[in-house]
């Protein structure tokens, strides 16, 4: 088994379908998923229960123990070579785990690898690049949000066996992680969109200030020992402030939009049309 692609998912049933097939859909066909219910409360569970695939295991216990606890029981479940993220409401380019695994055999010093992404909203409509830094190597790519789009990442099963997630960690789990393992990683970005993610059109802002809230109290553990990166957590406070005047007025989407570089009307027709080709239900 070369890789193991995991997905926890909590109330996803408007995206997970899309999630499920567009792992069904790669081109690389050496792969287990493993689903993951944290204790949904709609009908995410009877969403993934509907894929018959043997590739496909489904673990249930009615229990909700938070993403960065099932990302550990993920991997602990795991038995692929390498690990590879994805999030319940995006939706994987269809030549994503083969590009991914040849360009880490071909480069065996990388620890984990990452990639850029097309952002998508809740109709699946491209909107545009997300485009990240090729060798994040310095703690300030990480705060400076420059690292991994975390639903890209792939990396070394026993990569993520030495390093587990931190369940206290609250939405931070992987901005917690690469700080503290990035002075002791290699770690990569592909330069080519791998991942559609979805970022426009979801419920935003509560998520968003608990997230800023949770990376605060990582940022204020690593200012105790680097008094330089207190910067970081006065422009934590400072987005925070944008985002809420935004929501006031309806037009966070300005925002989101700013993570995503535009591009010309062709790629984007093209990459709709590889989307599309992501999520097809004949994919056998």
């Amino acid at each position: 088994m070369k890789i193991s692609v995991g997905i926890a998912f909590y109330n996803a049933e408007l995206f997970l379908e899309n999630a499920i097939l567009s792992v069904l859909n790669q081109s690389f066909k050496d792969f287990e998923l493993i689903l993951m219910n944290d204790g949904s409360t709609d009908s995410s569970l009877e969403i993934a229960q509907k894929f018959t695939d043997p590739r496909i295991k489904l673990f249930s216990d009615g229990k909700n123990l938070g993403l960065a606890q099932r990302l550990n029981m993920l991997v602990e479940l795991a038995r692929g070579d390498y690990f590879a993220r994805m999030d319940a409401d995006d939706i994987m380019h269809h030549q994503r785990l083969e590009t991914q695994l040849k360009y880490l055999e071909m480069h065996p010093d990388i620890d984990v690898l990452g990639s850029d992404a097309y952002s998508i909203n809740t109709q699946n409509q491209v909107g545009g690049k997300i485009i990240y830094k090729t060798t994040p190597n310095k703690i300030e790519d990480i705060c400076n949000h420059r690292c991994f789009i975390h639903p890209t990442i792939i990396a070394k099963r026993q990569w993520f066996l030495k390093n587990k997630y931190n369940i206290h960690a609250n939405r931070m789990e992987d901005y917690e992680l690469w700080i503290r393992t990035i002075k002791n990683s290699h770690f990569e970005n592909i330069h080519k969109p791998l991942l559609f993610y979805r970022t426009e059109g979801l419920p935003y802002l509560s998520k968003y200030l608990e997230s800023c809230k949770g990376e605060r109290v990582v940022l204020r553990n690593l200012s105790e020992n680097h008094k330089k990166y207190k910067k970081f957590i006065y422009k934590n406070y400072l987005k925070c402030l944008l985002y809420i005047v935004f929501s006031i007025f309806h037009i966070t989407k300005i925002l989101l939009k700013l993570r995503a570089k535009d591009m010309p009307s062709t790629e984007k027709e093209e990459a709709q049309k590889i989307l599309n080709r992501s999520v097809k239900k004949d994919y056998t």
